[in-house]
């Protein structure tokens, strides 16, 4: 939220970003909305592109890698984990896995 690097990837040989990018004049604006958007989902990640100041919609996306690929290095699986704050199941319902 405050437009930091954040210490986890998708492997160790994966290219992430880490240096030449601005933070975006419109940042307040496009965490507001997707604050907004994502308001009552147990997760949803919500991407924005700043074009030209303007804040753009891109995607709501429930299921990054189709949630199958663990974060590097592995103790971020467990720390982004404790985030999800899932509803409770009504009496008789099953989870879905």
């Amino acid at each position: 939220m405050d437009f930091n690097l954040l210490p986890f990837g998708k492997s160790s040989s994966y290219k992430s970003i880490s240096t030449g990018i601005d933070k975006p004049n419109n940042l307040k604006e496009m965490i507001n909305c997707a604050n907004t958007l994502a308001e009552n989902l147990p997760f949803v990640r919500v991407d924005f592109y700043s074009v030209n100041g303007q804040t753009i919609f891109g995607e709501m996306t429930f299921y990054p890698s189709d949630a199958r690929k663990a974060f590097y290095p592995e103790e971020y699986n467990t720390i982004i984990g404790e985030y999800f704050k899932l509803p409770q199941l009504k009496d008789g319902k099953k989870p879905i896995t």
